[in-house]
């Protein structure tokens, strides 16, 4: 099953919300390009929300970059850290 297989069942369960693609939100360029493809169909997904299990993939707008979830903003010197590979992996920017 490829990942828009995927997210077309998604979008039959009812406890799911797929939302629609943002695009105007630029990725980061140095995602794989499974991600991208995700991206490029939607802008996050809301699995059994209202479950214990329930969990969330964030949307464009809520990546940030690895050691900015890390740091905190006054306690790095992030010229320090510019090129680093943490730099460009990123997480939910709400957890």
């Amino acid at each position: 099953m490829n990942i828009t297989e995927l997210i077309n069942l998604i979008k039959q369960d009812e406890n799911c919300e797929v939302r629609p693609a943002n695009k105007e939100i630029a990725l980061p360029t140095n995602i794989p390009d499974d991600l991208k493809e995700f991206y490029e169909l939607t802008d996050g997904i809301k699995l059994f929300e209202s479950k214990p299990y329930g969990i969330t993939i964030v949307g464009r707008e809520e990546f940030i970059p690895t050691n900015k979830y890390l740091y905190p903003k006054d306690d790095v010197i992030w010229e320090e850290l510019e090129g680093e590979v943490c730099n460009g992996m990123v997480f939910d920017s709400k957890s």
